[in-house]
């Protein structure tokens, strides 16, 4: 399974081993090079063992409170941070965190397994269960290459993808019976096989909050994330597509950063095919308030699959049931789909949104749902 995804770690590997559990791990080393950071992580007394994929900005500051509080630390990374949180306030540690992740803690003392995904999903996060295992992974293709998965094409999936376009509308994916760890979602899965999901986050429980100076405010915040982003044991590289959030990024960093190395990449395109197809696409948006528009718009698309080689109607068939007309178009409402529900466009960054919702928790707007199920033998990768 974790040869299966190398590419996501290609610096070390990592097997704990534990009756019924297994955890592997593949590294990406950014934050402390050395051995210390080694994955899977033990605890100093090896009562609690963590897999852990992402960063947490904020593990400076963290570590400091906890050293405040009596732990100690071999390494000098965040990796150590995590376990160390997980220790002291448990699962309550989620609310302390600034990053972006997906990890597993294997409690021996509590004899389970405590995981969670961070709260806008940068962190990919996969699921299979039957009635004889549990299978984790970043990718897809680490549940497939266990050899212990032997599902189908999930169609109703597929279809809403080459009919609709839409992707990740749900926590299922194109493969039956393997769902992501849903964004803002932690879980609890006991030696039993017992799964209880939990979602620990969303925008709409966070309180309002008046600010006096919002330019002054964004921009305290805003070059206090970027410094945060900037901790690294090894080079930093910064996309710069043109925009306005991009350039803003790059140039907080130059206020920090003597020496900036830069790469461009030209598209190419004619600038006038370039600005039509702006306009075309802020038509588009404008016309989607309009319910008739949008009715029209699918039964277009729909004829126009028809003329593709590869269409059948059993696609058709195999569709969910379209979303509803009546869709509430207000900016605040927009705003809370977009972050919750849909997939971000491509010409924003994810990354840029969720690594500054601890700063956005203070000012804005957490979630409750439960799921569980009987298996009897964990395999976790």
């Amino acid at each position: 399974m974790t040869t299966s995804i190398q590419h996501r770690g290609p610096d070390e590997d990592g097997l704990y081993i534990d009756g019924s559990v297994g955890l592997g791990f593949r590294r990406l080393a950014i934050l402390d090079l050395s051995p210390a950071a080694h994955q899977p992580m033990l605890s100093e007394d090896g009562q609690q063992v963590l897999v852990f994929n992402g960063e947490i900005f904020n593990y400076v500051e963290l570590r400091q409170e906890l050293r405040a509080l009596g732990h100690t630390f071999r390494s000098t990374g965040d990796t150590e941070v995590l376990l160390h949180s997980y220790q002291e306030w448990g699962q309550e540690c989620l609310n302390k965190l600034n990053g972006m992740w997906a990890f597993v803690i294997y409690d021996l003392k509590k004899g389970m397994l405590f995981g969670a995904r961070d709260r806008f999903g940068i962190k990919p996060s996969y699921c299979y269960s039957d009635e004889n295992y549990v299978l984790l992974g970043s990718e897809i293709k680490a549940i497939r290459a266990s050899g212990l998965y032997h599902g189908v094409t999930n169609w109703s999936i597929v279809s809403r993808f080459l009919l609709q376009s839409q992707l990740d509308q749900s926590s299922e994916s194109f493969f039956s019976n393997i769902e992501q760890v849903p964004p803002g979602n932690s879980f609890e899965l006991d030696l039993e096989g017992r799964w209880k999901l939990r979602r620990n986050w969303s925008l709409n429980s966070l309180p309002a909050n008046i600010v006096n100076e919002p330019v002054q405010e964004f921009a305290d915040k805003f070059e206090d994330a970027v410094k945060r982003r900037m901790r690294s044991d090894v080079p930093v590289g910064v996309c710069l597509s043109g925009g306005l959030d991009s350039t803003l990024r790059n140039g907080s960093i130059g206020e920090s950063w003597r020496e900036m190395r830069a790469y461009s990449l030209v598209h190419g395109a004619d600038h006038w095919q370039l600005f039509q197809k702006y306009v075309r696409r802020t038509l588009r948006a404008e016309f989607r308030r309009v319910p008739t528009y949008r009715r029209l718009t699918r039964w277009k698309n729909r004829q126009s699959i028809r003329k593709n080689s590869w269409f059948t109607t059993e696609l058709k068939e195999l569709l969910t049931e379209d979303e509803p007309i009546d869709i509430d178009m207000r900016l605040d409402a927009v705003l809370r789909r977009s972050v919750e529900y849909t997939p971000l466009p491509l010409y924003l960054r994810i990354e840029d949104r969720n690594s500054s919702i601890r700063d956005i928790i203070e000012r804005r707007y957490h979630l409750e749902s439960n799921t569980s199920y009987n298996i009897r033998q964990i395999v976790q990768a």
